[in-house]
């Protein structure tokens, strides 16, 4: 008789380990599922980021004519004159840094790889410096990925690749 009841209580322990298994599995699949769509929605964000066009901010009239005094430039109550090699260099302090996306992107590949980082960890409910320490340039590799990438089309649904 004691071995049936050993058997039993066996038996008991195993489904409850197996009870145990399946409800983490449960878990780490909702965790996963929360980190898909964190990445989609960062996605949708890089998305929505490139495609937004700088604004450009015009000078203030003082800002120009403080900087046309500062580069040689003389008002006589009447009219602005510079000397003409002068003009050319108050021209260019004006014109804007021609800057690649690559030299431009630097920083901000950084921060959009630490957003990313952030949500994972909290999808999956790990600490942030940890996750950001030890996966933090498999990150911001992703993120150049995804800045590389070509967007997807509209017709194309968000898991086919």
């Amino acid at each position: 008789m004691s071995v049936i009841t050993d058997l039993i209580d066996e038996n008991s322990a195993l489904h409850r380990r197996v009870d145990e298994l399946e409800s983490t599995i449960d878990r780490l699949e909702s965790q996963i599922n929360r980190s898909i769509q964190a990445n989609y929605d960062l996605r949708a964000e890089l998305d929505a980021l490139k495609a937004q066009e700088p604004v450009a901010q015009k000078p203030s009239d003082s800002l120009i004519e403080q900087a046309l005094m500062n580069f040689g430039g003389k008002w006589d109550g009447d009219r602005w004159t510079i000397e003409d090699a002068d003009l050319h260099q108050f021209v260019h302090s004006f014109a804007a840094p021609v800057v690649s996306a690559e030299q431009q992107g630097v920083a901000d590949v950084s921060a959009m790889a630490r957003v990313l980082a952030d949500r994972n960890a909290d999808a999956c409910n790990v600490n942030r410096e940890d996750n950001w320490a030890i996966y933090g340039q498999d990150y911001i590799d992703d993120v150049r990925a995804m800045l590389a990438a070509p967007a997807p089309s509209t017709t194309e649904g968000q898991g086919d690749e």
